[in-house]
């Protein structure tokens, strides 16, 4: 079996895992190992198996097994910690969560759950500590407040008990508050407890399309995209000139695909999630495309060099042969918080960030690594910076943009002769770009390449990748390169 088979084994396993088919997940996971023996994953799953079905001891060793295996996984030590606390083994389940604290101080669920022993175990001044952590990480967590409350209340604390008993009687009331929350619990994963809270915020005001909106976001989570359809389109009906609604009815095969998302929408997003950007990229969904994308550039500008030194006059103009220049310009297309700006600053001597969001242009700023930083549409940016850069480098960028005519068309103008163009797609098959029900956009790699011809642009590599994972589930993407000759 081949590293992808043994992937897919696993990968099969954990949506059977997810579907409560414990039986039928334990065989998947069994494959994956069968082949990879230290497979941390599907030991850890196939102990997690083992735990569902009241196999305590073996859940255990397994689940242990994989922390050898994988030790700086935070997920892990917390699961570890369910285990223990399932069998009312407090003080292995209270060093577990601990120590998935240690390796990930935003997790607000291993706060809550010491905070509930806390509270068994009469430590209310340390449960109350707990409580107000999490408060902290997640100021609309309307359970948070309530046992805060309940610690306050025992500690003889009664005014403060009394103002965070308030604050969880209205968070469980106010429909501002309920949307927050319900956004909160769906990008941390939580998506029964998003779904709950979008419901309530919908009871408050029936007419008000926003949480419908949310909700149908929590259903797509849910790979319920009937559902999501269906709140999609109740929330058109209450403001049929919403673009943002159009755009998702559309992405669930609605109507015919526009050819970009909504510019408010995309702003709103990205300034939405800059506080967390990165973690949220990094530690849940395992993304490493900068890197990757940067080790391939920096191969073939070395490589570039070598090719270089041996060639004569004559063939001065050859593809991929043409010296480096002294200063190497980078623009950072759709650089966002900055993820990648110590990476491509390894690479050039002037760097330039652009992005749509001023959310995430203030958080790039904060890193002090850029040369400037613009806030814009990345075309339009583009055009106005003729023969400007020696690499435009797009990661995780063109998903938000179907049609590239127009990106590739401005990348060839502010790329100088012998410039490169470094980015990364989610794949499809076919010949023409789609809209997946996330809301982002796949191309193949002929479309890719039949508007990199059109443009001028010659190929210099593409490679296959697992770009991230969501729900546990790789997204499957390429990473191109091309050149302006």
């Amino acid at each position: 079996m081949s590293t992808r088979a043994t992937e897919r084994c696993f990968r099969e396993g954990l949506a059977l895992f997810l579907k409560g088919e414990h039986r039928k997940a334990e065989a998947a996971f069994r494959s994956a190992l069968a082949e990879n023996r230290h497979h941390p994953r599907a030991l850890h799953f196939l102990g997690f198996v083992a735990f569902r079905t009241g196999q305590s001891a073996r859940a255990l060793r397994l689940v242990r097994q994989s922390i050898r295996l994988s030790p700086a996984d935070a997920g892990f030590r917390y699961n570890l910690g369910l285990i223990h606390y399932e069998h009312n083994r407090l003080r292995g389940a209270m060093a577990a969560w601990k120590a998935a604290i240690r390796l990930d101080e935003t997790n607000e669920d291993a706060y809550t759950n010491i905070g509930i022993v806390c509270l068994r175990r009469c430590q209310f001044e340390k449960a109350a500590e707990m409580f107000s952590k999490v408060i902290t990480l997640n100021p609309y967590s309307a359970v948070a407040w309530g046992n805060l409350a309940v610690a306050l209340e025992t500690c003889g604390r009664k005014e403060e008990a009394r103002k965070a008993r308030a604050h969880a009687h209205n968070l469980n009331r106010d429909y501002e508050s309920l949307v927050q929350l319900g956004n909160i619990r769906l990008r941390a994963g939580s998506c029964d407890e998003a779904l709950a809270a979008f419901r309530r915020a919908v009871k408050l005001r029936p007419s008000d399309p926003l949480a419908i909106l949310y909700l149908g976001h929590t259903w797509i989570a849910l790979d319920r995209h009937d559902k999501a359809l269906e709140a999609y389109q109740r929330a058109r009906n209450m403001d049929p000139g919403n673009a943002t609604l159009n755009y998702f009815i559309a992405a669930l095969g609605g109507t015919s695909v526009p050819p970009a998302p909504p510019r408010d929408y995309l702003r709103a997003f990205f300034n939405q999630f800059s506080l967390d950007y990165d973690k949220h990229l990094i530690r849940k969904l395992q993304y490493r495309v900068p890197e990757v994308l940067c080790r391939i550039v920096r191969q073939l500008r070395a490589n570039d060099r070598i090719a270089s030194k041996g060639r004569s006059r004559k063939d001065s103009s050859a593809i991929g042969r043409r010296a480096a220049p002294q200063v190497f310009r980078i623009l950072d297309a759709g650089c966002g918080t900055g993820l990648a700006a110590h990476l491509l600053r390894r690479l050039g001597t002037h760097l330039v960030g652009v992005d749509l969001s001023p959310g995430m242009i203030n958080k790039a700023r904060a890193l002090g690594t850029y040369d400037e930083l613009i806030v814009g549409e990345l075309a339009e940016r583009m055009r106005t910076r003729p023969r400007a850069f020696d690499l435009v480098f797009a990661a995780d960028v063109f998903c938000y943009q179907g049609d590239l005519v127009k990106v590739f068309g401005a990348v060839f103008n502010t790329l100088r002769r012998g410039g490169l163009l470094a980015f990364s797609v989610e794949s499809c098959k076919g010949h023409h770009y789609v809209l997946r029900p996330s809301g982002r956009y796949a191309h193949p790699q002929a479309y890719i390449r039949r508007l990199a011809e059109e443009t001028g642009l010659v190929e210099r590599r593409v490679r296959s990748v697992t770009l991230r994972f969501e729900r546990g589930q790789p997204v499957a993407g390429d990473l191109f390169i091309f050149q302006k000759i």
